[in-house]
């Protein structure tokens, strides 16, 4: 995650085609220079819904549990 003063980024430890995001919000930085080992980047800002970002988080999170 990087913060800064009005929002927060998170890039999602997942490959291209495995983040179920019904909404879109997520980047697809597959195939750009970034920090981090995942291929999706969301920015997170206040008047965003902090609970939909956690479910695409978590989604990393549990495919880590299962290896």
């Amino acid at each position: 995650m990087i913060i800064y003063d009005k929002s927060v980024i998170a890039v999602i430890n997942l490959k291209k085609g495995k983040l179920d995001d019904p909404r879109g919000l997520t980047e697809d930085i597959s195939e750009k220079g970034h920090w981090g080992n995942g291929e999706y980047r969301i920015y997170i800002k206040p008047e965003d819904e902090i609970e939909y970002a956690l479910y695409l988080i978590k989604q990393a999170y549990e495919g880590l549990e299962g290896k």
